[in-house]
């Protein structure tokens, strides 16, 4: 479900990064190792045009990154019907009530702030 490129891991494992897997088109989503933009072990968004900026941040744990984008994917299916939206990661507001220590990061902005 999630190739990984030989070369770009070479890259990511040089910067301390490990990625988790890919939207498909490209980009990554990465966990930092080294406490780069905060403590724990976050998932960052990791855009495919900028190789060592990642773009935004997904939430402070991988644990709650399955579920939100299991739960995302769950309700923005049945939305979708009645013409419904993502609401996370790209709602500030739906992000900060999921996830209100995500503000601890620093170094990377949330999704409505890249």
């Amino acid at each position: 479900m999630f190739p990984l490129v030989g070369a770009l891991m070479t890259d990511f494992q040089e910067s301390g990064w490990l990625p988790m897997g890919t939207d498909g088109c490209g980009s990554y989503y990465i966990v930092p190792l080294n406490g780069d933009f905060g403590p724990g072990l976050a998932v960052v968004f990791h855009d495919h045009e900028y190789v060592y900026n990642p773009a935004y941040i997904m939430t402070l744990d991988q644990e709650d990154f399955i579920r939100f984008l299991v739960e995302d994917k769950v309700t923005s299916a049945a939305s979708a019907l009645d013409g419904g939206s993502y609401r996370w990661p790209f709602d500030k507001e739906e992000v900060l009530k999921r996830d209100p220590a995500i503000l601890e990061f620093s170094g990377v902005p949330l999704p409505r702030e890249a």
